[in-house]
């Protein structure tokens, strides 16, 4: 028996001593009676420093200076504070250094006395992470509350649970408490409802989604831009649903000014070239005038005639036809380069007539800058689908980029390419200049962007 209750104590102190984390044991009067090796290390002491000693050594203050009274109001009235029951506490070693710990403590008698046991555990990297993690909420907090939008969360139920101050002013509440249990729809219009609310449950089910809508809010309306986004705990539960809105009206406004300017910077590039072109319509317009003016003229003589000599009225008849149709063409490309066509009905155009119009709109321009103009015919049956308003003033854009590119080099020409790809059309313009530059090329898209001289 003696045997097996010596196995047992050694045991015993063999966990005790092999265990990570400090234990020792004090009697009723607050003495060290044993140490196991990790309290040795964890308190920088050697076994003989610490037994026979109060345990108040391990402690600051001011609660060395408070253990022995606490100790002692134990004993006396059984009421324990910390006894049977963990909690964290603050230990010092012997270089005076203080460090967060985890302290567990327990009553044991033995032979009559009160004996009591104490666990403890450095807590000094998860009282680092603590604080660090209380910053970061603490940060988090700051810029939530000091966002310049909206953010509020919602429960489960769709009820508002916390708002932040722009959030406040910005959706008309007098104070956070007020918004405070509303429903979310609470800052939607009506007629939006059914559809943020289909919303809302997708983010429930683990979307992220956003939307735009308008509403009346302080005498004006205004345009917003809202998000619904699922926050979830560690285990990947889904906690509650974030709500971010951002009052977009400005952004909007100034974009429909910028739309406004493009437009307007448009048209005035158009009649830029317009008037440049307009030397040269007055030529190409003048020239058949003239011709059918001469054909006229010799129409009437031919009627004087008692016998007019019906072959040569036929010839001044279609030479009279030829130049009106020619007239024609260059009217109808004046007419699809000037005028905005972005609301026409998009039918279908013969691509050959289309371009033959804008060919002889803008051939004039390229025969006074000595610059051959370059394209095969087109077959006739080739449709497409568009507004033709749009692509003629594309193409003659086009045109005049390569007229103005190549019109100072020694060999000028522009080639118009069109090929069938089967259910569309390409439309390709080259010309005999060198190039566009990468630095260019990739800003040619932005608004008002030009490598011309202001």
């Amino acid at each position: 028996m003696d045997q097996v209750k010596n196995e047992q104590v050694d045991r015993l102190s063999a966990i005790v001593n092999s265990a990570v984390d400090a234990i020792l044991t004090i009697n009723s009067k607050g003495l060290i009676d044993s140490v196991n090796p990790a309290t040795l290390k964890l308190f920088g002491y050697s076994e003989e420093d610490l037994v026979g000693k109060n345990i108040s050594v391990l402690m600051p203050e001011p609660y060395a200076a408070e253990h022995d009274e606490y100790l002692a109001n134990y004993l006396r009235t059984g009421v324990a504070k910390i006894i049977g029951r963990g909690r964290e506490a603050v230990g010092k070693r012997k270089d005076g250094t203080i460090f967060p710990v985890y302290l567990a403590v327990s009553e044991f008698k033995h032979r009559g006395e009160s004996y009591f046991t104490g666990i403890v555990r450095d807590i000094s990297d998860l009282a680092q992470t603590a604080a660090e993690l209380r910053a970061s909420e603490k940060r988090q907090r700051l810029l939530i509350q000091n966002a310049p939008f909206c953010i509020y969360e919602i429960d489960l139920d769709g009820t508002i649970t916390a708002m932040n101050a722009a959030g406040v002013a910005m959706m008309g509440f007098p104070s956070e408490a007020d918004a405070i249990g509303e429903s979310h729809l609470k800052v939607i219009p009506q007629k939006h409802h059914t559809q943020v609310q289909q919303f809302f449950h997708r983010t429930v089910n683990g979307d992220t989604l956003s939307f735009e809508y308008k509403s009346e809010v302080q005498n004006h309306v205004a345009t917003f831009k809202a998000c619904f986004v699922p926050v979830r705990d560690e285990s990947k539960k889904l906690r509650h649903i974030m709500g971010i809105t951002e009052d977009i009206s400005a952004k909007r406004e100034a974009e429909n000014r910028l739309q406004l300017e493009r437009t307007r910077l448009i048209h005035a590039e158009k009649m830029a070239a317009l008037g440049e072109m307009a030397a040269g319509i007055a030529h190409e317009l003048g020239t058949p005038i003239a011709t059918i003016r001469g054909r006229m003229e010799l129409l009437e003589s031919q009627l004087e005639r008692s016998t007019p000599d019906r072959a040569s009225l036929i010839k001044v008849s279609k030479t009279i036809r030829d130049e009106a149709d020619r007239m024609t063409k260059i009217i109808r490309g004046i007419l699809s380069f000037s005028r905005d066509g972005s609301k026409d009905p998009i039918r279908e155009e013969k691509l050959g007539t289309l371009l033959s119009d804008i060919f002889a709109y803008a051939s004039e321009r390229f025969r006074r800058h000595g610059i051959e103009l370059i394209a095969e015919e087109i077959d006739p049956k080739l449709v497409i689908e568009c507004r033709s308003t749009q692509i003629a003033q594309a193409l003659v854009n086009l045109l005049n980029n390569a007229c103005d590119a190549v019109r100072s080099l020694p060999h000028r020409w522009v080639r118009v390419d069109v090929r069938d790809l089967g259910p569309e059309i390409e439309i390709s313009v080259t010309d005999s200049g060198t190039g566009i530059p990468e630095s260019v090329r990739k800003r040619m898209m932005e608004p008002f962007f030009t490598t011309k001289p202001p």
